[in-house]
């Protein structure tokens, strides 16, 4: 058991990017999620993704600035330079399928 994150593609459901028990970057999409107005739990809801999200997200992850987050099962977030960078792979690559006009949404469970 655990947090299990990604991003996915809207037409299929395909995985595009996954993360195994980064709370903090979960902790980033569940204020986003908040932003929006949901309401409730956010585990297994899907987020739609924006160009201006993941923008937001390339930020705070580069600036090392991820909201504190915890959670039963999350584990501890990794800010290693390779966690970094697999961080940034994987969101830059998500931003590429938004930016020829895919529809992509973030997803979790634990």
């Amino acid at each position: 058991m655990g947090l299990d994150m990604g991003i996915y593609l809207k037409e299929s459901n395909e995985e595009i990017a996954y993360w195994r028990k980064h709370p903090n970057l979960h902790g980033f999409f569940e204020e986003e999620w908040n932003k929006q107005g949901w309401k409730g739990s956010f585990n297994g809801q899907p987020l739609p993704l924006t160009d201006e999200i993941l923008e937001q997200a390339i930020f705070k992850v580069t600036m090392n600035a991820l909201p504190e987050t915890e959670g039963f099962f999350f584990g501890k977030s990794n800010f290693s330079k390779e966690s970094v960078d697999y961080d940034l792979e994987q969101l830059n690559k998500a931003k590429q399928y938004i930016q020829d006009g895919k529809e992509i949404y973030y997803d979790s469970s634990w």
